[in-house]
């Protein structure tokens, strides 16, 4: 098992037969307790991680962003399509390349859509926009490594220590809209207003919703509205799950 996908009550998984070399997408019929493949595919590696996106209501706006490790590259993004997700199309794009060599390429560990904007995250914490399409890429954060955000690579710097971060969107009193990123060592912000920041912005303990969870690894976000201020649930990896009712208010422990 790769991965578990939800896209509201479908569910999709991810499988790697390590003996015949097939990755497996399979769809879940979870009243019924039963699966169904849609499609198969050869590949000599396990994906690494498999990251969703939808912009749409048609299976033509839904993509599964695939990552594997790759001998030349390093590793090798590409992203497969619904209805049949038989043809894989590489992403390739200066954005995507290493900034110690830019022969190499960096792994996609975030991946999140919002109206028809997809928005990708490197393991480097570099920010990325495309289109619909996956088609046309910009980097948010890449003009110098101060920019970058530290979500999860390890002690060295070199590799990823974690290849899937949570993303979701938060909105504020104001109707400001923040995207927000976590990871190992913190949780990020980005405006996708254009009214407060020009790069992503790390939260520190003296904003008050983060003051609790800030030296914890972030899992997951969870049931966040889409027009509220500033409400979610985070979990963390020392297997809390913390309510935020607003940004000014310190997140309260709930399990």
């Amino acid at each position: 098992m790769i991965d578990l996908i939800a896209d509201g009550t479908t569910v999709y998984a991810i499988t790697y037969n390590v003996t015949a070399d097939i990755v497996s997408v399979s769809l879940i019929n979870i009243s019924a307790s039963s699966s169904s493949i849609i499609n198969t595919f050869s590949s000599t590696v396990a994906p690494t991680a498999v990251h969703f996106v939808s912009t749409g209501a048609t299976p033509a706006d839904k993509h599964f962003i695939f990552v594997y490790p790759d001998s030349t590259q390093s590793y090798k993004n590409s992203f497969r399509t619904l209805p049949d997700l038989s043809t894989a199309t590489d992403m390739v794009d200066p954005v995507f390349d290493r900034s110690d060599d830019a022969a190499k390429n960096s792994p996609i560990i975030g991946a999140y859509a919002y109206g028809t904007t997809i928005y990708l995250i490197t393991n480097e914490g570099i920010l990325i926009t495309s289109d619909d399409n996956l088609a046309n890429f910009a980097a948010v954060n890449k003009a110098d490594s101060s920019e970058f955000m530290s979500l999860v690579l390890n002690p060295t710097g070199s590799t990823a220590a974690d290849f899937s971060v949570p993303m979701t969107i938060v909105t504020k009193g104001d109707t400001t809209k923040l995207l927000i990123m976590g990871g190992i060592s913190g949780i990020y912000y980005y405006d996708i207003t254009g009214l407060s920041t020009d790069i992503p912005i790390k939260f520190s303990s003296e904003d008050a919703f983060y003051s609790n969870v800030s030296s914890t690894h972030i899992l997951d976000f969870y049931n966040v509205p889409i027009d509220a201020d500033f409400s979610l649930y985070t979990a963390t990896s020392d297997k809390w799950i913390w309510e935020t009712v607003d940004e000014n208010t310190a997140s309260s422990q709930l399990l």
